[in-house]
């Protein structure tokens, strides 16, 4: 066995391993490599620690969502919901009313009949017309059919709103 500092004065303390790698004995008094000297360190005593986690001393409710809170959430729910559905049926602006379903589904087939038609005149273009006079046309029909789709995928909803128009 090697013998210990104590037992051997002959060695120099340069020898001897740094006192940052030294392990005390002692738990009262133990070097902290953070803070660059000694620090006195208290163990703690078993079963005096306080922490909640430990103990097991929390309430019956640790944990749970409070009722205030959870009443609070559902009542915010509840009011967009009805919000929603308010919205859902009341017309957008003043002076538009609902389009009836019968009045969409004939406005829907009219513009599948304008859509197709537009299509047809767009594949009618003859190669042999000047050609400034086809791309006008050509940009009129596209243009057309561009509107034709805009008008369909308004009147694709469930609910339409029109203005309304006095008969007077």
């Amino acid at each position: 066995p090697a013998p210990s500092s104590a037992e051997a004065p002959h060695i120099s303390s340069s020898s001897r391993a740094s006192p940052l790698l030294e392990e005390s004995t002692s738990k009262e008094n133990e070097f902290h490599i953070a803070f660059g000297r000694k620090v006195s360190i208290s163990t703690p005593v078993q079963g005096s620690d306080t922490s909640v986690a430990s103990s097991g001393s929390r309430h019956k409710c640790y944990g749970k969502v409070p009722s205030y809170i959870t009443d609070r959430k559902a009542k915010i729910e509840q009011d967009e919901e009805k919000q929603r559905r308010m919205r859902e049926n009341a017309p957008p602006a003043p002076g538009l009313v609902l389009l009836e379903e019968s009045e969409r589904l004939r406005t829907l087939s009219l513009l599948e009949e304008n859509d197709r038609e537009a299509r047809e005149a767009l594949q009618n273009i003859p190669f042999s017309m000047n050609e400034q006079k086809a791309a006008r046309m050509r940009d009129a029909i596209q243009f057309r059919l561009k509107e034709i789709d805009d008008t369909r995928k308004i009147f694709s909803k469930d609910k339409v709103f029109v203005s309304r128009q006095n008969d007077d």
